[in-house]
């Protein structure tokens, strides 16, 4: 996956970041996730000038032997 380079790319573009609802209630998981991410957008230590749109999985798809599987991932 490419990085997304703010000094590069328009600021107001917005990032949105799937988290299972076990990373968005966990404040530890929840601040890795965001260091993560602002390393991918070419600022590893703040996310300044980004549009970060963290949202909950919420699109799911149970095949025929009953796996659960997100919609939302690429996974």
């Amino acid at each position: 996956m490419a990085e997304f380079d703010l000094r590069r790319g328009p600021a107001a573009t917005p990032v949105e970041v799937v988290i299972p609802v076990s990373v968005a209630f966990d404040i530890e998981a929840l601040f890795d996730v965001q260091r993560k991410v602002f390393e991918r957008l070419g600022h590893p230590s703040c996310n300044s000038g980004a549009d970060i749109r963290f949202t909950l999985e919420r699109r799911f798809i149970v095949d025929a032997k009953g796996t659960l599987r997100n919609l939302d991932t690429t996974y």
